[in-house]
Order: C-alpha cells, then structure tokens, then sequence
C-alpha cells in the first residue's frame, strides 16, 4: 500500500528538532512518508471537546484536508483515539499485529488509509493518518512496522506541541466552568430568598401568637434553620462577588483590637455553650489599619466560626493581634491569629483550604456544616486589604489562621 524512507532521515529531523519550532518539526517529519500524505491530529487530554489542531504535510490535496476533518470523520478519528487502536483500509496483510485492528468503510476520496494512536509516556497525544491515494495493496508487516516507528518519532515532539493548546483549552475548560458555577450561585440565591422571607415572617408571627410553649420550640426550630440557610446563601453571594471582582473596599480607619473585642464578645455565648475557652491577646496600644469593618468582621467571624466548629468541649480558642516588623517589604504588618486546640488539618488538604467549595472531610461523612465558602471568603477579603493570610495545622492538635493586613501610614 505504503512505503516509507529509511528511517535516517527520520533521525535527522529528530536530532535537529531542538532547533526548530516544533510545528516545523512535526509537519517535516510528516513529509518523509515517500508514498502518500500524513496527517497529524492532536487531541485534549480529558472530556469529548473537539480536535485541539490539526497538522498536514505541505503536499496534502484539499479535498483530503476538507474530508479528514469532516464532522462526521471526527466521530471515527475520536474512536480510534479513545480505543487506542489501529484502524486501515483496506485491510493489512499483516498477521501479527497487537492490539485491536478496525477496518475502515470504503468511503474515503482515497484508496488507502491508515491511523495510529499516538502516546508519549502512557498520555494519550491524539493519531497519525497516512492517506495513500495509490495505496490499493493491503499494508505489509514491514510497512505497519516503518509507519509505527514514524508515529513514535512524532509522538515525543506531539508531546511537547502539544502542552501550550491543552493548557489553554484547560483554563479555557475552567473558566467556563467558574462562569457557570457563578451564575448557578446567583440565580439559586435569588430564588430562594423570596420564599425563605416567608418562611421567616411567619414562623416568627407563629412564634409570638402561639401559649403553648412545646409548640413554641418548634417554630423556633424552623426560624434557627431558615436563619441558618439564610447566612448560607449570604456567604455563597459574598464569595462570588469576590471572585468575580465585584467587590470594592471603602476604606477608613480601623481599630482592630476594638473590632476583635466586639466580635469575641458575640462569639461568647457559642463558645461557653460548647465548653470551650474563648480568649483574646491585645496590645495595650491598638493598631489601626485601613479598612472596611464591615468586610474585616467578616473575615474575623468565619476564622472564629470555624475555629468553634473544628473545636470540641474542654478546647480553646484564642485571638492575638501584635505588629508584624518587615525589613523585606514596606512597612509594619498588624498580625492576627485566631488559633484554637481543635481537630488540625491532614497536611494534604493544606494547599486546597482556601479553594472555594473546598470540603476537608468527605461530603458524605463529614460531621460539620458549611459550603467550603468561609475560608475563600475569608482569602479574598484579605487580599482586597492589601493583605495575606496563612495557616499552620497539626492534626490532632489544632490550627492556627495568621492575617497579615497593612497599618495605616
């Protein structure tokens, strides 16, 4: 059907490779096939989208061009890639072939075609076709072997063309994912405010009219768990504001220990039901910072939330704010850390916890409630402060939350 050159000139190409941009270096190689014409398709590495590119040696017809990329061809080639086979037509004379063969139909503007998986490495690169127009002569042992030998020569240099389009497909691939994930948010929010309000001013018009006090615990049941998902979609629209850049910092002067001492002083009751010290560390001059308390409050709230949550009973949590000294950066940092004795952190989850929807423990057994959004929250608001925030963790042993914010001048 096919022949090939030696495979020198293969080796040539390949050892001047590093020289050349490697789409030269691809399609170059294509044009050693001596009888007929090659094509390389390249592929993403997970999910059904569509070819990432598609290279052909210089001397291809168009109509051979126009029919391997046809819509319909495109099923045929995705099957070859995602079975890993070989697929001809007609059929090879060769016996001893491994893996799977396909024949193809005798459709194609062409009397011979062959295609090859491509893998570098065990990753999946996308195949070579080789279109022999005079190619009416099943393919040999010998041929198969010369094609296959071309096919890994291309696949090391596929390999390497092949990162900037999936990368790009990739975050292509995430970003519309995040788009969606937004507008999932805002739209399941808007929806269920309305009739979470009326959920709300009834059970509290029940809860004033009701004598029976048995029957008043339940309704109080009912106002606690609507509360409850009303803070859950407040947190899930603060995070996507954040995300998406909506979110603007009208700045003025804060005094933080004022702001740590107003917030420990609601946790309080919370702490002290659940038998856990609660203290703060304050220095005897405040540290003011420019800010928004509103925002500030937020981030300090969710670090003590999760610090009671991840906390059991006899535990305990402190808030510390001291002065940072920087000789790498300019100016003074205040430094608060919320640190408590509760359940740590796996090391392995320590890199994702600022992640939104980000859950330590599994969806399914985790005994904690929340929608992974409070400490995204929390990385976002100080990062619109100019600031940063970290974590230490052992688990067993407790976690200590560090927020660096810039004081004012």
């Amino acid at each position: 059907m096919m022949t090939t050159n030696t495979p020198l000139p293969w080796t040539n190409i390949f050892l001047q490779s590093h020289h050349l941009p490697p789409q030269e270096a691809l399609v170059r190689l294509l044009e050693t096939i001596e009888e007929g014409y090659g094509a390389l398709v390249l592929y993403p590495s997970a999910g059904e989208a569509k070819a990432l590119e598609w290279l052909f040696s210089a001397d291809m017809p168009a109509n051979l061009r126009a029919w391997l990329q046809d819509a319909g061809q495109e099923e045929i080639w995705k099957q070859a890639y995602k079975k890993q086979c070989l697929m001809a037509a007609p059929k090879p004379a060769c016996q001893d072939h491994p893996g799977e063969l396909i024949y193809l139909e005798d459709d194609a503007p062409t009397r011979g075609v062959v295609v090859f998986p491509m893998t570098y490495q065990g990753y999946k690169l996308g195949l070579l076709v080789v279109c022999d127009p005079k190619g009416d002569a099943p393919l040999t042992c010998f041929s198969l072997s010369q094609l296959e030998l071309l096919a890994g020569y291309l696949s090391l240099l596929a390999f390497i063309y092949s990162i900037l389009p999936e990368k790009v497909h990739l975050q292509n691939e995430l970003s519309a994912l995040d788009t969606q994930k937004g507008e999932f948010i805002a739209i399941t929010s808007h929806e269920l405010r309305t009739p979470l309000g009326l959920v709300l001013g009834h059970a509290t018009f029940l809860r004033e009219i009701l004598s029976d006090e048995s029957a008043k615990e339940h309704v109080q049941v009912i106002i606690q768990s609507a509360l409850r998902i009303k803070e859950i979609i407040k947190t899930a629209t603060q995070a996507d504001n954040y995300q998406s850049g909506t979110a603007r910092v009208r700045r003025q002067e804060v005094a933080l220990g004022e702001l740590i001492t107003r917030v420990c002083k609601r946790f309080a009751a919370q702490a002290q039901e659940k038998g856990i010290v609660l203290r703060t560390a304050l220095p005897a001059l405040d540290l003011i910072v420019p800010g928004e308390p509103e925002k500030l409050e937020i981030i300090l709230n969710n670090l003590l939330q999760n610090a009671l949550d991840f906390t059991n009973a006899g535990g305990q949590v402190q808030v510390a704010l001291c002065i940072k000294h920087t000789e790498h950066t300019e100016g003074d940092y205040a430094q608060i850390s919320v640190s408590d004795t509760g359940i740590g952190i796996p090391e392995s989850d320590l890199p994702h916890i600022f992640e939104r929807f980000y859950q330590v423990e599994a969806h399914m057994t985790r005994h904690h409630g929340g929608l992974g959004l409070g400490l995204s929250v929390v990385n976002d608001l100080v990062e619109l402060h100019h600031g940063r925030v970290e974590v230490r963790s052992q688990e067993g042993k407790g976690s200590t939350f560090i927020v660096y914010l810039p004081l004012a001048k």
